[in-house]
């Protein structure tokens, strides 16, 4: 097949069908047999549909189904019970998708994977003992999962945000064709490997044979909403990215991994080995991406009462890749409408305390109804849900409004105190002078984004030319390389992200006419404004401005029920109070539950339990990353006077501090239910002849990764 012909296309599989094929209570997979089984797709299409009756009818199954749903065979893998096995499974990742008769290509194990990407690969089973290895299920997946330790407890809570099967892949009752690639029929041997495609009806591994089967799968724009118990749309709009590393994985032995100091990453020498890399990550946080293959069978004795008990895990194995998210120029992003109106941190927090206090005053009626010896259970109800009617009909009229940010910048502003240096330089405390208070006062736009930034090592690693050559063009841009200085445009006084075409000259003329053309209409720009104002007329010399970035990450081992607006972490004094606010607030209300639900006998609404339970155990974790070089004012601005003293404005450029960053890890910003990315730029003014600890400001803003997408290609 010429590669003209190979244009790869998504078969996304129903909800029912998934379940149906796979995701079955281990009671129903024990009880089904093949004479049950689904109609070819031969026969559905050319004759008249059979009827499907398995069993149960279908309503049975429906509840069956929702009544073992936390029974379910996918939904409990970690916790069947595994066992020494001699089988060996090794997951190859290759460049393309593999050929019967051919020596595989592997794929560069540090390539940067990004949505729209397809992953392809190789699996391999072999028994190498001279015993028969029954098996039931063989499955192939690709995973994505967040790892998060309780500050409580240390306890790493492991949670599933994407799992994607691939049917051809996995063991089925029937033939699944790869698209548009030549797929073998089960059990084809390929004398180049000597190995057998697939596996045969009986479910076995003979003594000494070798299987094997091929992985296709396409790397998803997004999640699926229901990734989300809350259905908040950051939270699903896109995949996060590669983040931290899970120590667990490949049996314990990547907690050894360290970061080389001379490359700027660390792995083992495995094949399919996580990446650690100095991404300001914490212990035990991690986003992984992992191509997972597990082979599962039935237990032979002791443990037939137990349903959870009856499978054993034979043998699983995982093979990790890098995933980096990008906002394409060709698709729209969340980001391109910042005007929709959307509720801020502050109100949607307020939504989860009035839902609390409700619940409280509930059960506290419930309480002192008991109390005055109203014992009629159903009496007691009656009452308390007539006064619950009559203030949810209150809430409803008097419910805030969404708000709408139309501001196209970021800011922030502080006071704080100046004193004179007096001798040896040293502020004179005995001094009955009054200190001058200067307003501080910092902005930068919205489309300011700082460029992904990786260690050079993985940098270079590209999977295509036409890549390469985007990724030259996009250096030129001052969102990905501040230092540069942008060039004027055209188009009047913006300024253009383009400062040189020299690099350009090995794209033909339309690719390089379209790259320019949506380079330059984005407004990108590396300025901060700055605003001094003074009620004093004895105005202090600036020296300096340091910059540097604040990393924050928001986490919780439970999903978290909001969303994190940059000026959340603001409001406070410092991002640390604004997150113990949050914490106390919410377990004081959970405490209070608690302690109503025990006197009362009355539960609690399960998923303001968990919200509850998700704010109570919130952290954040911060990092100052000195990643700019600090700014030297060779010549002062020039202060104004006004109708409350003296006010001055100028701006800076952000320029790369390159012997910093050469190992660091900058990752995109994003936001999933349990981990949330986000970036100040802190700002620290120097005086001369005046001191001051309290001249620092924080200023929200963005990092990203910037594609062209694949309509240029």
């Amino acid at each position: 097949m010429s590669d003209s012909e190979v244009m790869p296309y998504d078969v996304l599989p129903t909800f029912e069908t998934d379940n149906e094929l796979l995701n079955r209570t281990l009671t129903q997979i024990e009880q089904f047999s093949r004479a049950d089984g689904l109609p070819d797709y031969h026969t559905v299409v050319n004759e008249d549909p059979p009827s499907y009756r398995p069993n149960n009818t279908v309503r049975n199954q429906e509840l069956l189904h929702a009544r073992d749903n936390e029974r379910l065979l996918l939904n409990n893998l970690d916790q069947l019970d595994r066992i020494t096995s001699p089988v060996r499974i090794t997951i190859r990742a290759t460049k393309t998708f593999p050929e019967m008769g051919k020596s595989i290509e592997r794929g560069n194990p540090l390539k940067e994977f990004h949505a729209g990407d397809i992953v392809t690969g190789c699996v391999t089973v072999h028994n190498p003992t001279s015993t028969r290895v029954p098996f039931e299920m063989f499955l192939v997946s690709l995973e994505g999962y967040v790892t998060i330790p309780s500050i409580m407890t240390g306890k790493v809570t492991k949670r599933t945000f994407l799992k994607m099967f691939d049917f051809g892949a996995c063991y089925m009752d029937g033939f699944y064709p790869t698209a548009n690639f030549p797929t073998p029929t089960q059990c084809t041997y390929d004398p180049f490997d000597e190995t057998y495609y697939g596996f045969p009806e009986s479910k076995v591994l003979e003594p000494g044979s070798k299987h094997k089967k091929f992985f296709y799968f396409r790397l998803p724009e997004t999640l699926l909403e229901n990734s989300c118990d809350h259905h908040i749309y950051e939270h699903f709009e896109k995949l996060p990215p590669s983040f931290g590393l899970d120590r667990d994985s490949f049996s314990g032995r990547a907690r050894h991994i360290a970061i080389n100091e001379s490359l700027g990453y660390g792995r083992l020498q495995d094949i399919g080995s996580p990446i650690l890399l100095n991404d300001q990550s914490e212990n035990g946080q991690s986003v992984s991406y992992a191509i997972t293959v597990r082979m599962i069978g039935k237990h032979q004795d002791i443990y037939k009462k137990d349903p959870m008990k009856k499978f054993i895990m034979i043998k699983d194995e995982q093979h990790f890749f890098r995933f980096i998210p990008d906002e394409s120029l060709d698709l729209p992003s969340y980001k391109d409408n910042q005007n929709l109106a959307k509720q801020s941190t502050k109100q949607q927090l307020e939504r989860v305390s009035r839902a609390a206090e409700e619940a409280i005053e509930k059960l506290t009626k419930f309480k002192l109804l008991r109390s005055a010896g109203v014992e009629n259970e159903r009496e007691v109800d009656e009452l308390s849900s007539t006064t619950e009617k009559l203030k949810k009909l209150n809430l409803k009229s008097s419910a805030e409004p969404i708000i709408s940010h139309t501001t196209d910048r970021y800011q922030n502003s502080t006071t704080f105190p100046l004193y004179k240096k007096k001798l040896f330089g040293f502020p004179n405390a005995k001094s009955s002078e009054k200190p001058n208070q200067l307003r501080f006062e910092a902005s930068i736009s919205r489309n300011v984004r700082l460029g992904y930034i990786v260690p050079s090592v993985l940098s270079k690693i590209s999977s295509t030319e036409i890549e390469q050559q985007q990724a030259s063009v996009l250096s030129q841009v001052p969102l990905q390389s501040p230092i540069l200085s942008p060039v004027t445009s055209p188009h009047g006084g913006e300024l253009a992200p383009v400062s040189s075409l020299t690099s350009l000259k090995s794209l033909n003329d339309e690719t390089l006419n379209a790259l320019v053309s949506k380079m330059e209409s984005i407004p990108f720009s590396n300025e901060v404004e700055i605003q001094l104002d003074s009620a004093s007329s004895h105005l202090p010399e600036i020296v300096y401005v340091r910059p540097a970035l604040k990393s924050c990450t928001i986490s919780s081992p439970s999903p978290i029920p909001v969303t994190f607006d940059p000026d959340f972490l603001l409001q406070a004094e410092t991002p640390a109070n604004a997150i113990m606010n949050v914490k106390d607030e919410f377990s004081s209300y959970l405490a209070e539950l608690k302690s109503l639900a025990r006197e009362t006998g009355r539960g609690i609404d399960k998923q303001l339990c968990h919200d509850l339970i998700s704010l109570s155990n919130i952290g954040l974790a911060q990092k100052t990353l000195p990643v700019f070089e600090e700014i030297i004012l060779r010549s002062q601005p020039k202060w104004v006077k006004t109708s409350e003293g003296y006010s001055t404005r100028f701006k800076i450029k952000l320029n790369w501090d390159y012997a910093t960053i050469r190992k660091l890890t900058l990752l995109p910003s994003f936001s999933i239910c349990y981990l949330t990315k986000l970036y100040y730029l802190t700002l620290k003014l120097g005086f001369k002849k005046h001191s001051t600890n309290s001249a620092v400001l924080n200023v929200p803003i963005e990092v990203a990764k910037i594609s062209f997408g694949k309509n240029l290609q």
